[in-house]
């Protein structure tokens, strides 16, 4: 209840209290005083016409009593007044009396709800003579024979009483009502000097405590409120000042932060570009460097050397690994990367990425399983192989025991990809960090040959580009499943079967190969390369040098893209004019990551292999296409 309520009521309860108690006592006061009043009036009346009366009924003369009772009947509240013989039989009367009063008379009071019936015998009193001179003793009144001549009847009403008793309650009502008026005007009068001031202190705290310190109040309370209310003004100048104080280093602190995020940003996508822009360049050490280790095999089969080639060659794929992560997280990150959808087949695309992976699980001693439908999506070739391919290699370095799914099936107007594992897991606290840059829940020691934990934040950014839904279900100790949704494809399913033979298939290649490339360090690596598998091998640094070494069309063409001038493809359209009937099957390495030149390549139909290029990738695409190219010449003859 609030204090204004309580006031009025401490100030009006006890006055309606007394002024209630006041009420009750002076109106039953005042009512029984009327009632007795006219009690005593009625009984008076009576007893006095009963003594103007004796004469009269004694003498027989009757005139006298009319006189009489009509006097009577003007006295307030007398409504009947008759004087009856002892049986009952009227003599006088005056009024309307009622008719159950008339008989039996009896002497006394009959009191009725709206009249009192006076009832009084007419005695006549005993004769006494008294001599002067002689002093004589007066009859005893036991033994003077006192009989009832008459009966003598008033009937009051109740009426002046009860207006009485009405005019009385409604001034005493009238009074009450006026002294609560008095109390209220009081009471307001106090609180208005002395509760109003109390009230507007309360609304200031909330108010400041609504942090609104602009709160006034004006000083007029006569009390020690009044030092109270310039207490709270005292204090809500200070915390404006403070807050003006704070919101003005905050403003400054927010000014200083979004400009340091601003060059934050600026810095992060400049290094996104630069590595983007530079990928091409920084690829080709790396693609040299497994080219040249490749080609060193063959020269130390059998030597103490081989051991310590094939740590270089462990390290050399770490390095690569991660060296390629980095610069696809800047590719995605600069937005160069612009996802080509095309009808993408779903039985292709996932018994190759089972064979890439089954020689990986066998030395594991993990079960690799693969189940899927026959179906089409509408998607990016290369980057849903990608998304897939990090899957699948996450799930198997993280599982020691049992082995790991790969499933595709129709779910609604979609296919639903699936990596299963019977791994160790992820805890519930690191779900949200799972996808982040370098986070890796299992490898707190940063062991280098598990990855830098790119391979999850590529998938997640991949997805998101593609608008394929990805999402994740985990129990530690049980395994987990990465669940990825590819809408279903309407156009026609291209018959695309790029699978190559083994690299046990043939001991070595046979054949000649015109190689192109501007960096003489990867030109003289893919050369030393070739050469260690078989092939004659005729290299230029541009388009022009190599034809002129070339007497006649060379069995393949290998061509990095960017060469200058010009580029890989017009060099294959200018052999295609020097030798117009050969057939020259062209592989396309390149490091570029450009929007335009990935779309050209795209367009062109030929083999693209992006640098640095695995040495096994590379053999099995060119034995599939020299057996091609061959194959073709000998239906030719």
């Amino acid at each position: 209840m609030k204090i204004r309520s309580r006031a009025y009521l401490l100030g009006m309860l006890p006055a309606l209290l007394v002024a209630f108690l006041l009420t009750g006592y002076l109106g039953l006061s005042r009512i029984d005083d009327l009632e007795n009043a006219l009690l005593e009036r009625g009984d008076a009346l009576a007893r006095h016409i009963a003594q103007g009366a004796e004469y009269a009924v004694q003498s027989g003369s009757y005139a006298p009593l009319n006189s009489l009772l009509k006097g009577a009947l003007q006295e307030r509240d007398v409504i009947h007044v008759g004087v009856y013989q002892p049986d009952g039989e009227r003599i006088a009367e005056a009024g309307r009396a009622p008719e159950a009063l008339r008989a039996p008379l009896t002497a006394g009071m009959v009191n009725k709800d709206k009249m009192i019936v006076f009832t009084v015998p007419v005695v006549p009193a005993p004769l006494v003579l008294v001599d002067p001179f002689f002093q004589t003793q007066a009859p005893d009144s036991s033994q003077t024979s006192r009989r009832t001549i008459a009966w003598v009847q008033v009937v009051f009403s109740r009426a002046g009483n009860a207006a009485v008793a009405r005019h009385q309650l409604l001034t005493t009502l009238g009074l009450v009502a006026f002294g609560m008026l008095f109390t209220i005007l009081l009471v307001r009068t106090l609180a208005l000097t002395g509760i109003r001031p109390l009230m507007e202190i309360i609304g200031a705290v909330r108010d400041i405590a609504a942090h609104n310190f602009r709160v006034h109040l004006p000083v007029t309370a006569n009390s020690e409120l009044r030092e109270l209310q310039q207490g709270i003004n005292q204090m809500s100048e200070a915390l404006r000042s403070f807050e003006e104080d704070m919101q003005g280093r905050i403003d400054a602190a927010t000014d200083d932060l979004s400009r340091q995020k601003a060059a934050a940003e600026r810095a992060n996508h400049a290094k996104s570009r630069f590595l983007a822009a530079a990928s091409h360049d920084l690829r080709q050490p790396m693609h040299a460097i497994s080219l040249y280790v490749a080609s060193m095999k063959p020269q130390v089969a059998g030597r103490e050397a081989a051991v310590t080639l094939g740590k270089v060659e462990i390290a050399v794929a770490a390095m690569e690994s991660l060296f390629c992560g980095i610069l696809d997280i800047s590719k995605l990150d600069a937005g160069t990367v612009v996802p080509e959808i095309s009808s993408v087949s779903v039985k292709s695309l996932l018994e190759g990425l089972h064979a890439e992976f089954q020689n990986e699980a066998d030395a594991k001693g993990l079960r690799l399983r693969l189940h899927h439908c026959e179906a089409h999506v509408a998607s990016d070739a290369i980057l849903l192989g990608r998304i897939l391919r990090n899957l699948i290699s996450n799930a198997l370095r993280y599982t020691d025991n049992g082995g790991v799914l790969i499933t595709a099936r129709r779910h609604q107007a979609a296919i639903r990809f699936q990596v299963w594992d019977t791994g160790q897991g992820i805890q519930p606290e690191h779900l949200e960090h799972i996808f982040h840059e370098y986070f890796q829940a299992a490898n707190p020691q940063r062991d280098r040959t598990q990855g830098l934990g790119l391979g999850l934040a590529i998938v997640d950014r991949l997805t998101s580009l593609l608008a394929h839904p990805l999402t994740l279900r985990s129990r530690p100790g049980r395994g987990s499943v990465f669940s990825l949704d590819a809408p279903l494809s309407q156009a026609e399913a291209e018959r695309a079967d790029t699978t190559g033979n083994s690299l046990e298939e043939l001991a070595r290649l046979h054949g000649t190969v015109a190689i192109v490339d501007d960096d003489a360090m990867v030109l003289d690596s893919l050369k030393t390369l070739l050469e260690g598998w078989g092939l004659d091998v005729i290299k230029a640094g541009q388009s022009t040098d190599l034809l002129t070494r070339l007497a006649q069309a060379p069995d393949l063409l290998i061509t990095d893209y960017r060469l200058g001038a010009e580029d890989g493809l017009q060099l294959a359209r200018s052999l295609c004019v020097a030798f117009p009937e050969a057939v020259i099957p062209t592989i396309v390495m390149t490091g570029d990551i450009g929007e335009a030149g990935q779309r050209a390549l795209k367009s062109s139909g030929s083999p693209i292999l992006h640098k640095p290029v695995r040495p096994a990738r590379l053999r099995a695409l060119m034995t599939q296409l020299l057996r091609s190219s061959r194959e073709k010449a000998r239906a030719g003859d």
